[in-house]
């Protein structure tokens, strides 16, 4: 996207600069995707309309291209796209950085678990039997768990692949994902960050698509077509006859609650002003500082509590070995 936008920049013809990336790319995919671009245009689509038949590019993306090229604002609106994966980029990284901990922290738990199952708990069970021992209840549980699970491993594992694309499969369905948006609201801990980005994100696609020269209300309906946000969605469906009618937009935006209170104040001074562009560009950068501030603080307290839920998991098991252990050394002596 970049190498498109420095040749546009130059004064290339779109043409020239897709079949100059497809000769000197060494990447088959991105080869592939500039071949079916030219020959969309070939066709007689315009630019943005390639990248919508091609489906090669995030919704968003395609939006933001498609709606750029029919506003005369083709460059502008490559920026923003440019902009926006960088955004996403970094976002991940930032959750990955968030998950690793709790990855590695799990995945040594089950290799410790599993080794003890398969290695270690055996030779106890031949060793208490052999003394004609009687185990203690959290030991023999143990036991019976861990013998269990190592004899049933694939079962156990296919069981676990299973439940994850179920889970996956119910998370990505519209009834699933607002039920979970209303259960991240309820909880103060969970609804600061989460209005932070959803406003954020609001913030951001609304800025973007006025800049690449959409109306407002065309900006409003393309952020409901393309948000992930389902209560997002909902209220802009709702109130779209309003807004068509010259609502104000602070007032259909303080029906949705994922949308924070100090951005509809100052969405209420820009309906006033008409300053709504600079108003989107200062917010934009806040909540984008806000959000980020608030995974670092995320991470303060997960990995502390994880540290503390596997220390309970080892001591029990711990506690599940010495106390036998204990017993027979009374016994012997």
């Amino acid at each position: 996207m970049e190498e498109v936008l420095h040749s546009l920049k130059t004064g290339q013809t779109l043409q020239s600069t897709l079949h100059l990336l497809n000769i000197t790319s060494r990447s088959e995919f991105l080869k592939s995707i500039t071949t079916d671009l030219m020959n969309y245009i070939e066709q007689g689509y315009r630019f943005g309309e390639a990248i919508e038949r091609s489906q090669r590019f995030d919704a968003t993306i395609t939006s933001f291209l498609k709606n750029g090229d029919a506003t005369g604002n083709l460059i502008k609106s490559i920026e923003l796209s440019i902009r926006l994966l960088k955004r996403n980029i970094q976002l991940k990284q930032e959750l990955k950085k968030v998950a690793l901990y709790p990855i590695i922290v799990m995945s040594t738990l089950i290799c410790v678990l599993f080794l003890m199952g398969k290695f270690m708990l055996p030779q106890f069970i031949k060793m208490f039997a052999s003394y004609n021992a009687t185990l203690p209840q959290i030991t023999l549980v143990i036991m019976n768990v861990t013998e269990g699970v190592v004899k049933n491993f694939n079962l156990y594992f296919l069981g676990f692949l299973i439940m994850i694309g179920l889970i996956r499969r119910i998370g990505s369905m519209p009834l699933t994902r607002r039920n979970i948006e209303q259960i991240l609201l309820k909880f103060t801990f969970f609804k600061e960050p989460y209005t932070d980005y959803r406003t954020f994100e609001f913030s951001y696609l609304l800025e973007a698509y006025l800049g690449s020269g959409a109306l407002l209300e065309e900006s409003l309906k393309l952020i409901q077509k393309n948000t992930t946000s389902y209560v997002l969605k909902d209220v802009l469906e709702k109130n779209m006859d309003n807004i068509h009618q010259g609502e104000k937009l602070h007032e259909t935006l303080k029906r949705c609650p994922i949308i924070s209170m100090r951005f509809l104040e100052m969405i209420k001074i820009a309906d006033r002003t008409g300053d709504l562009k600079n108003i989107l560009n200062t917010n934009v950068e806040y909540y984008d500082i806000k959000y980020q501030r608030r995974l670092e603080k995320l991470l303060i307290y997960v990995e502390p509590a994880l540290t503390i839920f596997m220390a309970l998991i080892v001591g029990v098991i711990v506690l599940a070995i010495m106390l036998p252990t204990l017993y027979l050394t009374t016994q012997v002596m």
